[in-house]
């Protein structure tokens, strides 16, 4: 308002004071209102020049107007009454009014006052107060959506102090808004319900700007206790500071009354017993209880949303009987009746069921509820009492086992729905199973496991047997036990199969009860508690059955042990002579029954010769306890001669004379022959080897197997031919042979492992020219295998005879060749290691460097460079010093030999290596030699020894002394050369300046006598003078840059491009260039030099530019990683100017190298060397880059920190030492 006075006053002043007519138009340009003037008939006079956006549109549309033209008619008459009163009462008015219409529409704030002076018109300043307006309309729409809301909204302030609440909060808690407004919410609603921690976290979750959501108890004015959801909000200012917190409540007291009145309702069927399922009228279940997941296994997240058939439909039940029970649910009836259901695992039981549907309000069905009771147990104790009855009545009248068992298997069947049984007997032999019972086995499959192997993976029943534990198998598709058997079981739809012993009273297997499945399918306890009664019943009714066969059995049992032993009976009478002669006895010799008769003729016609005496007398000296014993030969009826073991007894009568003697015989050949063959291998393993021993093997198999020729051969590398390490024939071995396996029957053992051919090999085999020039008739072989199982030689026998008794050859081959194999994988690995020494002593006795191995006490082996080196020695002479006996006395550094030589020993036994240098001396002449000695420590025979690799030396040492010697002479040269430089370069300055002094002053004389070629050519050579001079001066600065010494030191690089741009400020001026200089760092290096390079850089940067073109020139460095972990630094100096080709950019580095003639751009040439060399210097790199009329680049690499070079001579050194 003091503005508007002011204003007043300004306007009263116009006109009459020059001051005041300024201020006018200042706070009138100032202003950001409207300013009008406005007569008193309502006609718009004058619109101020404002800061108004829009003031030209709202001049042109008001100026020369009246109020009527502008606004509605009510609207202006409502003006003109308020300008009529200000300019009768002399008051201002204020007034709000909008203008134009919907989205057009703007609200203005006026205030009307009268003009100093004039009494026909009055001012009107008007503000846009949209925005004010617009937020007016919004608060007043939140105010009122908060009001109206049916949760209570609280508002506190940055600390909890209440500022506003809703009617809601009020009905809620019974406090008003005058009752809550500056209390804190815990003084209005606390109860004490919630800990201090649930508030600690609450106010930390709010204070650190995130919303907090959560439920407590509140209590009301009235003391009653209420559950509230409650969100908090934080509220953010615009510097964003937490200034309010807006908490919404919502009562939901009933709510939680009534889920708590749910969730006992819940607990109480969950805890009933019976299954309980409450399913839509569709069907589909949306709730089960604990005692449905117990019975049938499935949870409630599976079993939601599934119709009971998709989850215990067994299939047992008739359509006819879900027919009537859906018929009777339908009509609005509950249904009751008993279900044979199936659970998880798809095992059965049976539930007896009770079903009614729930009407809804109209009456229709909304839901079915069924309760369920397993009555399963009951059921099968039913069956099973029953059955076990009938079962105990059969074996009571010792009824036939079969039908016995299969009685016992159908009331199985019955008990457990879906169950084939199968009883399988355990053979005599206690390894095979044989079919007792399966009254629903399909009769080819029992047939198939009839005689069945039991094993560790012999399918359910005969992993069973052999285990003698049960065996549930729910896959037979993928269970490995099933391997064998899998494709016979599935052929015939079986996927399961349980499996148990049947046990003796003993604990011994009887056999096998058993239950197949058409499905997958586990079983439960109970299930195996029922398998497990069947199997004891099965038990009883075995062990009875052979109880009443036991006198059957025990006449038998003598026959049975006979067979099964393979033994041969007989029994002779002395006083008749008659002799029995079991069948089994005839036929261990080849014959049938009939073939031989019951006299001791038999016998004794077929007696070993050798044996006959032995035999005879074991008869008559049987001892006192009336026992023979005895081993001996019978021959077959093929004509070999069997080993057989007799074991009899004898009968005397009262007298004590001999009257019968009953014994057997057990035919012990293959024994006999094992034995022979581990005799003889234990024989010659203890007293042969190598040779000998593959010799004594071939001798022995000659022999053994009555063979002509044997043969024991390696195989080649080629696979198709083989070499022959031993070759016997007819006690003789012959000359050792290479020959091809193709076309013969070796080629054949190389892919079977074995071959017998009894006869007729030559017609098998034409090709096989050795065999028909050996006349052979036989042929047997056998592969040797080594300890990777490959082929590596072969064992053969041939001869001109047929052969018998196969078995006989393959054991005996089998036999021994492992022996022989172990044998000739010894003897190549021999060869082979042979073959590696040779080739290493090879390589160490020819190397050009000395090469010995040596322990703490002294040289144990070397190579013949290291006798050559010493002076020609032989290995007695120099085996056994010490390397100090080599060496003279003492070293280069004047320490002792012997010393120095332990101190490295014990540093390289310590450290694994050592590298030095050492004097050496011949021994033949006393010559000393330098030798670089590399140690390398290693374990031999568990003994740390080193290998020493000693270098002479001498050559490299001559030739870096010479080349120190160059290097010296070549340093004084170059000071020469500078002296020189610098005495030629000052005797020629004094020349020059004379020169230009002189021309100078002759152009500069009063009275010129000269005409104007005269002056031409004066001018010529001062200016010849002058270059002549610059040259001069830069041919020293390239100078010194290469031979002064780099004094380095941290650089700032910023600091140093500042004074080159200080220096260069009047051709930078001149030429207006911008330059744009990055962040430079600090580096190790030669600050004047540095300058220099940097300065000579700008120079050509503002330089070399296109007449009139404003030169914009950019220096920027960055950090790089460059060879290695050095730290180098780019620097980067690029431009806009004439630019260059690319081809160019090596040689403008050269001395006196110019692109352009000295009229277009002056200078020597020399400056961009000097930055080369600098650069150089520095351990840095440039390159330079650029194109015609696009300017160009100077990007240079110089490092952080400078290294000091080591001395030349250290250089030298390094540079000849050869890598380790």
């Amino acid at each position: 308002m003091e503005m508007l006075r002011r204003f007043r006053h300004w306007c009263a002043c116009l006109g009459r004071d020059a001051v005041a007519e300024n201020h006018y138009q200042t706070i009138v340009q100032c202003m950001t209102d409207l300013v009008l003037v406005i007569d008193r008939e309502g006609a718009y006079l004058e619109v101020a020049e404002t800061r108004v956006s829009n003031l030209s549109q709202i001049s042109a549309a008001v100026l020369g107007k009246h109020l009527s033209d502008i606004f509605p008619a009510e609207q202006a008459r409502h003006f003109q009454q308020i300008i009529t009163q200000v300019l009768a009462s002399g008051t201002p008015a204020e007034v709000e009014y909008a203008y134009g219409k919907g989205s057009y529409q703007r609200w203005y704030s006026a205030w009307v006052t009268t003009l100093p002076e004039r009494h026909d018109a009055i001012l009107c300043v008007a503000r846009d107060i949209t925005k004010h307006k617009q937020d007016q309309d919004q608060h007043f729409l939140r105010s009122a959506a908060l009001q109206a809301c049916a949760n209570g909204v609280l508002i506190t302030d940055a600390v909890g102090a209440v500022e506003w609440v809703n009617p809601a909060f009020t009905a809620l808690t019974g406090y008003t808004s005058t009752e809550a407004i500056g209390k804190h919410p815990r003084d209005l609603v606390n109860s004490g319900k919630q800990s201090a921690a649930f508030y600690q976290q609450l106010w930390q979750t709010i204070l650190g700007g995130e919303v907090w959501s959560g439920e407590l108890i509140n209590r009301r004015k009235d003391g009653s206790l209420y559950t509230e959801a409650q969100t908090v909000t934080p509220v953010r200012d615009a510097e964003g500071v937490i200034r309010h917190f807006v908490a919404v409540k919502q009562d939901i007291s009933a709510r939680k009354q009534f889920e708590e009145k749910m969730q006992l309702q819940a607990s109480a069927l969950d805890a009933a017993a019976n299954s309980i399922v409450i399913t839509d009228h569709s069907g589909a279940i949306q709730w089960v209880n604990a005692a449905f997941t117990t019975i049938t296994g499935y949870s409630q997240a599976e079993a939601l949303g599934k119709n009971p058939r998709e989850l215990v439909k067994s299939g047992r039940q008739s359509t006819a009987l879900y027919q009537q029970m859906w018929a009777t649910l339908l009509a609005g009836q509950s249904w009751r009746g008993e279900l044979v259901n199936r659970r998880k695992d798809h095992s059965h039981y049976t539930e007896e069921k009770y079903i009614t549907p729930v009407l809804d309000a109209a009456g229709r069905i909304g839901h079915f509820i069924s309760i369920g009771q397993d009555i399963s147990a009951r059921k099968q104790l039913q069956i099973s009492s029953e059955n076990d009855r009938i079962v105990l009545e059969l074996i009571a009248r010792n009824a036939p086992l079969p039908d016995l068992l299969s009685q016992l298997l159908q009331g199985y069947e019955q008990l457990l729905p879906g169950m084939i049984g199968s009883v399988l007997l355990l053979d005599p032999d206690q390894r095979h199973l044989r079919h007792g019972a399966a009254p629903h086995l399909p009769a080819d499959y029992c047939a198939a496991i009839d005689g069945a192997e039991i094993g560790p993976q012999a399918g359910s029943c005969g992993t069973a047997a052999y285990t003698n534990q049960t065996v549930i198998v729910a896959d037979i598709a993928s269970d490995p036990l099933w391997a064998d058997y899998r494709e016979l079981a599935l052929g015939h739809g079986l996927q399961a199969c349980w499996s148990m012993p049947i046990r003796a009273s003993s604990g011994l297997v009887l056999g096998t009860f058993a239950f197949y499945f058409r499905s997958p399918r586990s079983a439960s306890a109970a299930e195996l508690q029922e398998i497990a009664h069947g199997a004891d019943l099965a038990s009883l009714a075995l062990e009875r059955q052979q109880s009443t066969e036991q006198l059957a059995i025990s006449e038998q049992r003598f026959a049975r042990a006979v067979v099964a032993a393979n033994t041969g009976i007989w029994d002779w009478d002395l006083e008749s002579g008659q002799v029995y002669l079991s069948p089994l006895w005839k036929r261990l010799l080849g014959y049938a029954d009939t073939e031989l008769g019951n006299q001791f003729a038999e016998w004794a016609t077929r007696l070993h010769p050798q044996d006959e005496q032995a035999f005879y007398a074991a008869l008559n000296a049987e001892s006192a306890t009336g026992a023979i014993e005895l081993e001996h030969r019978l021959r077959h009826k093929d004509g070999s001669w069997h080993w057989f073991r007799m074991r009899a007894t004898t009968l005397r009568d009262a007298s004590g004379q001999l009257q019968r003697i009953t014994g057997a015989h057990e035919d012990i050949t293959e024994a006999r022959q094992i034995a022979e063959v581990q005799h003889f291998l234990s024989q010659v393993s203890a007293t042969e080897g190598g040779e000998d021993f593959l010799q004594s093997l071939t001798r022995f198999l000659a022999s053994t197997l009555d063979l002509d020729y044997v043969v024991i051969a390696r195989m080649l590398t080629d696979g198709q031919s083989a070499s022959s390490e031993t070759f016997f024939h007819a006690g003789n071995f012959l000359d050792n042979i290479r020959y091809s396996l193709v076309g013969t029957p070796c080629s054949d053992l190389a892919a079977t492992d074995f071959c017998y051919f009894p006869s007729g090999i030559c017609a098998l085999y034409p090709e096989a020219q050795n065999l028909a020039s050996f006349k052979a008739e036989s042929f047997i072989g056998i592969t040797l295998r080594d300890t990777r199982h490959r082929v590596i030689g072969l064992v053969t026998g041939f001869g001109p005879r047929p052969l018998a008794e196969p078995q006989r050859v393959e054991r005996t081959l089998r036999l021994v060749a492992l022996r022989a194999a172990e044998e000739l994988e010894r003897r190549l690995a021999d060869e082979a290691l042979n073959r590696s020494e040779t080739r290493f002593r090879t390589l160490f006795d020819h190397g050009g460097d000395m090469v010995f191995i040596l322990d703490t006490n002294g040289l144990l082996d070397c190579n013949q460079a290291t006798l050559d080196g010493f002076g020609g020695l032989t290995k007695p002479q120099l085996l056994g010093l010490h390397p100090s006996a080599l060496s003279p006395a003492k070293q280069a550094d004047g320490s002792d030999s012997q010393a120095a030589a332990d101190a490295h020993i014990a540093a390289a036994l310590a450290t694994g290596g050592q590298r030095f240098e050492w004097i050496h001396q011949r021994l033949d002449n006393g010559e000393e030699f330098p030798v670089e000695v590399v140690l390398t420590a290693m374990t031999l025979d568990g003994q740390p020894i080193l290998q020493a690799v000693v270098r002479d030396i001498s050559e490299r040492r001559r030739v870096e002394l010479q080349l120190q010697q160059t290097l010296t002479d070549l340093d004084a040269r170059n000071r020469e050369l500078q002296d020189f430089a610098f005495v030629a370069s000052h005797d020629l300055q004094e020349p020059l300046r004379k020169i230009r002094t002189f021309a100078d002053r002759l152009l500069t004389l009063p009275d010129q006598p000269f005409s104007d070629k005269a002056k031409d050519y004066l001018e010529r050579s001062s200016h010849a003078a002058a270059r002549m001079q610059n040259l001069i001066d830069d041919l020293l600065a390239y100078s010194r840059v290469g031979s002064a010494q780099l004094l380095a030191e941290p650089v700032d690089l910023g600091s140093v491009l500042q004074g080159v741009i200080d220096d260069l400020s009047a051709s930078i001026e001149a030429s207006a260039a911008q330059i744009t200089v990055g962040p430079l760092p600090t580096i190790d290096g030669d600050a004047s030099q540095l300058r220099q390079l940097l300065q000579n850089l700008l120079s050509n940067a503002l330089k070399f530019h296109a007449p009139g073109q404003r030169p914009e020139i950019q220096i920027s460095a960055s950090k790089v990683r460059h060879r290695g972990d050095v730290t180098r630094w780019q620097l980067r100096i690029q431009d806009d100017g004439i630019g260059f080709a690319a081809e160019y950019a090596e040689s403008i580095f050269a001395p006196f190298k110019r692109l352009h003639s000295r009229e277009q751009f002056p200078g020597t040439g020399i400056g961009l060397a000097i930055v080369r060399r600098i650069v150089d210097r520095h351990h840095g790199e440039i390159r330079a880059s650029s194109e015609p009329g696009h300017g160009a680049t100077f990007t240079l690499i110089l490092p952080e920190r400078q290294v000091a070079p080591p001395p030349r001579s250290a250089q030298l050194t390094d540079a000849a030492a050869p890598s380790q």
